[in-house]
């Protein structure tokens, strides 16, 4: 399994969605679909996707990733939202320019997307 992203295309961004978190919790239930809009209403209303229980709580999880996650889709909701992993990410022939990824984390670099031969690469910033 890859990382699974939310992208939106306008403004060449994405942020991670959780990896697992996200598969299990909105994927594997069919909130969203792997390579499609997303349905930000229907995302932010999925109680256990933000509210983890107690045995699945990480400081990662709830502090780093789900708020940027939150700010992201609210940031982003005008231009539309993608469900995506690396491999769809990369494969898209169109999306060969540079992509940032937003985040919280405490300083920007740049670095590859680990999968596929395309020269895509990322700069972790603060959202949006």
């Amino acid at each position: 399994m890859n990382t699974r992203y939310f992208i939106c295309k306008t403004q060449k961004k994405y942020t991670d969605a959780g990896y697992r978190w996200a598969y299990w919790q909105l994927e594997d239930k069919g909130v969203i679909t792997l390579g499609a809009a997303v349905d930000i209403d229907a995302v932010l209303s999925e109680h256990d996707y933000w509210n983890p229980d107690e045995s699945e709580k990480n400081e990662r999880l709830c502090t780093e990733i789900l708020p940027t996650v939150r700010q992201f889709l609210e940031a982003h909701r005008a231009e539309g939202i993608e469900y995506a992993d690396e491999d769809f990410l990369c494969a898209q022939s169109d999306l060969g320019y540079e992509w940032r990824e937003v985040g919280s984390q405490k300083k920007a670099n740049k670095t590859s997307l680990p999968t596929g031969s395309s020269s895509t690469t990322s700069t972790q910033t603060a959202v949006p």
